[in-house]
């Protein structure tokens, strides 16, 4: 079979020789416009050779330029070298022949004209002349440098590449806030320049880019050196207001402690005048051996001591009879032998030097009222049968208007009272606001009601008459520790400064113990406190903190009861005591419940 044959008519045959045509007329129009392109790029391109070459010929005429000004003044520099020598040697000249006739003085007159209007050349700069001074900010830079009266201002370090004075003037326009003129500004003022520059006309000082940068980079150099004046002016006016603010606050607190010194010394001789002595305080050392809980060393000094009045004597048994109280003359092995007692309480007291104290003062009635007061307390605490009517009489000697003002029977019916539980009738009983003692006891009451605030308020009063006291030392100590372990660090202080001053007592080791309890030292509070009991084996406080102490640092369950046993048998009825029997028994008839 013969193949299919497309058969072209007429018509299709115009058709396509149209477009070919209309294909070739394309054709040549992109040739035309690829030569055109061409043609446009290679045209640019020897225009930019053209721009470049017409700058790179501009930049070497820039460069000869450049040259000849660096080679012409080279050449007017040596040519003032001349003439400055010249006109030296002409000066000199006319000094030797300064006898001869009318025609040298015209060559010296001439000369002299000659050298000063080649200086005057020199120094030329531009703005307005320089003052003696280059600106009152380098005046003051230069006295606070130096400090010196009568010495000549130090100039202004400007920077490098300024002409001689230039910066100087430079800084005297910054100085007016006015605009600093520029080379080629002449017949114009600085402000009618910068009127025509803000219209937009381009003046001759400001249209060569390297002046103008050479310009710029001289402004910025001394605004840069002005700034740093000014700062050094500012830091220097700032120190000397500190200072004088710093000796203004010195002054006022030296002021103030000559002022409290003063007042001390007025207190303290008027409570000598009244008191009727003049000289030293024979019972100082007895005190603070007495306060310090040294009641051995107390009583040693007392018995050496010689009275010089009735009053003092009085005041030294006072100390001596306390002394014996306070002093425990029960040994360890003594303790040791009251395991076994059923009662031990009776044996105890008679430990206790309590039967001294009743047996020297008496029965006497004609006795001084502060030695049957001591026999009163002495009598309290040994015999706890007649305590309620010991307090009773005590009362009554308070209301009795012809010795109730006796300190000591306050004090004594304080510790009464205070021993007693009755902290009302204790305040009530201490009414006088002179005794260091009477205000001490104030504050072991009111931290025991736990109302620290009142405790710090008759500490203030304690350092408001005699703030060196040893009693008001350890008053602040007690404080420090009812504040909680804050404070308890300074109250450890306290108590090793006492220590380190006289011999460590059962009383301060016992203070150094609870400091260091507060601070969870258990380790260095156990050492303190044992210690404390071996000094004073019958000391209650004593026994209840290392009893504390053993339970927080954990030791032993025998070490604890071995405390506790000695605590027994020292204050049977110790409320510490109720407290572990209670929970003895609530543990006891816990486990029972859990058992059944």
């Amino acid at each position: 079979m013969r193949n299919p044959v497309w058969e072209l008519e007429p018509s299709d045959l115009e058709e396509e020789e149209e477009e070919e045509e209309e294909e070739g007329e394309e054709g040549v129009a992109r040739g035309r416009a690829g030569k055109r392109s061409r043609e446009g790029k290679k045209k640019k391109k020897k225009k930019e050779k053209r721009k470049e070459g017409r700058s790179r010929r501009s930049r070497e005429r820039e460069e000869k330029k450049r040259r000849r000004r660096k080679r012409k003044r080279r050449k007017k520099g040596k040519k003032r070298s001349k003439e400055d020598a010249g006109s030296e040697s002409a000066e000199s000249q006319s000094t030797s022949s300064s006898s001869s006739g009318s025609a040298s003085e015209e060559a010296k007159s001439e000369s002299e004209s000659s050298a000063e209007s080649s200086r005057a050349k020199r120094k030329a700069i531009a703005g307005p002349a320089l003052p003696q001074r280059a600106n009152v900010a380098g005046a003051a830079a230069a006295t606070v440098a130096g400090g010196a009266a009568g010495a000549a201002p130090a100039e202004v370090n400007y920077g490098k590449a300024l002409r001689q004075g230039e910066g100087a003037a430079i800084a005297q326009f910054v100085a007016k806030d006015m605009r600093i003129p520029r080379r080629g500004e002449v017949g114009l003022s600085g402000d009618a320049i910068e009127e025509f520059e803000k219209l937009g006309y381009v003046m001759s000082g400001s249209r060569h880019k390297r002046m103008n940068a050479v310009r710029l980079r001289k402004e910025n150099q001394v605004l840069t050196a002005e700034e740093r004046q000014a700062m050094t002016l500012a830091r220097y006016e700032e120190k000397l207001q500190r200072e004088e603010k710093l000796m203004a606050e010195f002054q006022a607190v030296v002021a103030e402690k000559e002022r409290e010194a003063k007042a001390k010394g007025a207190r303290r001789q008027s409570v000598v005048d009244s008191a009727g002595a003049m000289d030293v305080d024979e019972l100082y050392s007895v005190r603070n051996l007495f306060w310090l809980g040294n009641y051995a060393a107390a009583i040693d000094e007392a018995q050496e001591l010689v009275p010089s009045n009735e009053r003092e004597q009085i005041d030294r048994d006072v100390f001596v009879f306390r002394s014996l109280i306070g002093q425990g003359n029960a040994r360890q092995e003594d303790m040791n032998k009251l395991t076994d007692c059923d009662d031990p309480m009776p044996y105890l007291s008679r430990l206790k030097p309590y039967s001294k104290v009743i047996e020297q003062v008496g029965d006497q009635s004609s006795a001084p009222t502060d030695l049957l007061a001591v026999k009163m307390l002495a009598t309290f605490l040994s015999q706890p049968a007649q305590r309620e009517a010991l307090l009773e009489t005590i009362k009554d000697w308070l209301s009795d208007e012809t010795i109730r003002d006796n300190q000591t029977l306050q004090l004594m019916a304080g510790l009464m009272f205070f021993q007693a539980g009755d902290t009302k009738e204790a305040l009530r009983a201490l009414r006088s606001r002179s005794n260091l003692e009477i205000l001490a006891l104030s504050v072991q009451i009111y931290i025991s009601m736990n109302r620290v605030d009142l405790a710090q308020k008759e500490l203030e009063e304690l350092q408001r008459l005699d703030d060196d006291c040893t009693l008001t030392q350890l008053a602040t100590a007690w404080v420090h520790l009812a504040n909680g372990s804050s404070k308890a660090q300074e109250a450890a202080y306290i108590y090793q400064e006492q220590m380190d001053k006289t011999v460590a007592s059962a009383a301060l080791l016992n203070g150094l113990g609870v400091a260091n309890m507060q601070l969870k030292k258990f380790g260095e509070a156990a050492k303190s406190l044992e210690e404390a009991h071996q000094k004073d084996p019958s000391n209650v406080d004593v026994l209840v903190n290392l009893i504390s102490c053993y339970i927080n640092d954990r030791k032993p369950a025998k070490q604890v009861d071995q405390a506790v046993s000695k605590l027994r048998m020292a204050a049977p009825s110790h409320p510490l005591l109720a407290q572990l029997a209670a929970c003895a028994s609530a543990f006891d008839a816990k486990a029972a419940a859990l058992a059944t």
